[in-house]
This record gives C-alpha cells, structure tokens and sequence, in this order.
C-alpha cells in the first residue's frame, strides 16, 4: 500500500535529476565512466562487509566483528580514478571463476573487467587494502 505522503517526502530517482555521485568524481565526467565507478565500489565494499570485517578464525564468537571498520576512498586524478577499501582482514582477495548455481564468487571478476588495474596487499596497520583504477580519459 502506498500512502501519498510518502511519496511526496521521498526523493526522485536519480535519473530523474542531477547524479549525486557526479561530485565524487568531478563534474563532466562520461556515464561509464560512473556506472564503472559505482559498480567497482559496490563490489569491493560487499567484499570487505562480507569477508574483511569477520572476526579471526581462532576466536570463540562467529560472525562479524562489532569494530570493524572499512574504509573507501576515492582519489581522482587528471588521468584516472583511484578506487581504494581497505578492511580488517588480512586474507587478499582472489579471482575466481564461480559455478553456474552459485550466488556469489563474481565480485573480482566484475572488478577485474571494468578497471584498467586492480592489486591489493597487506596494510601496515593490520588488514588489507584493495585498489582499481579506472580511466579518465578514452570512456
């Protein structure tokens, strides 16, 4: 059931208006330029919520840790956009090759096919950090 009232106090879609994400990566910047932007950082932020902020394997209590914490950051520079999520974990990610009926297992391939480069490594205050860059220019 819809009420009108909440229709009128909800935003438009947006499609409908100016991107709000436009900001993060400067103004004029080409849609798949955006579209890979968003979709990189949804699949790295999923990969640190699912995976980056769970507990060590040797503790008692199962599940994610209530302090985690993970981190994006975004940089942008004349020639490329620089993607980063650093997370609590230390295990790196990996790219696989997941099964027909699987739900998940896709999310560095994804990343891997819209960035122009992506690493990651082990970060100095503990856990770890994941990189994609994608081009400014040639989208």
């Amino acid at each position: 059931m819809r009420h009108s009232r909440c229709r009128q106090s909800c935003p438009p879609p947006a499609r409908r208006g100016p991107s709000p994400r436009r900001p993060c990566v400067g103004g004029g910047e080409g849609e798949e330029l955006i579209e890979a932007a968003v979709l990189i950082v949804s699949e790295l932020a999923t990969n640190a919520i699912r995976h980056g902020g769970r507990l060590p394997a040797g503790c008692r209590e199962r599940g994610r840790g209530r302090d985690a914490v993970i981190t994006l950051r975004l940089v942008p520079e004349t020639e490329a956009l620089h993607i980063e999520v650093h997370d609590g974990s230390a295990l790196l990610p990996i790219q696989r090759t997941a099964g027909r009926d699987e739900d998940c297992g896709r999310g560095m391939l994804i990343v891997d096919a819209l960035a122009d480069s992506w690493s990651c490594g082990p970060a100095a205050e503990g856990g770890k950090w994941v990189r994609a860059t994608v081009s400014r220019t040639g989208r």
